[in-house]
């Protein structure tokens, strides 16, 4: 179990890392990059709420992170995989709240997983398109 945790704190420090990265290596407006960076630190503290089986922050971050995807300066693209891939950051924080209210850490979990999925398909897609070419 130690040995598992160790490795999912791992994992969320290369993908926060993967994040702030590629959120400060596209052509962004500051407002952008600001939310960006706000998504980054609650997305941290959901990994937290996770590790750590601490509910009421899983819950109150994942809210967070909902509200933030609603932000206008979230809407940076208006392609269809775009809206999609926020269609599905929508979904896996409503999962992780589920999850939370009904105290399932392996929900919460899999919820985690799913949302740092979102993060990581849709900044490729936004790079992609960016830069020219289609994902």
């Amino acid at each position: 179990m130690n040995r598992c945790l160790s490795i999912f704190m791992v994992v969320g420090v290369v993908v926060g890392g993967i994040t702030v990265y590629a959120s400060r290596s596209q052509s962004q407006t500051p407002a952008a990059a600001a939310l960006m960076e706000r998504k980054l630190e609650s997305a941290k503290s959901v990994l937290e709420g996770v590790v750590t089986a601490n509910y009421d922050l899983l819950s109150r971050e994942a809210q967070r992170l909902r509200l933030l995807s609603q932000e206008t300066d979230w809407n940076v693209l208006q392609t269809d995989d775009y809206i999609r891939f926020s269609h599905d950051f929508r979904n896996a924080t409503d999962q992780l709240r589920r999850a939370a209210e009904a105290k399932n850490l392996d929900a919460a979990t899999v919820g985690y997983i799913k949302l740092t999925m979102t993060c990581v398909d849709c900044h490729q897609h936004v790079r992609g398109v960016r830069a020219g070419g289609r994902r």
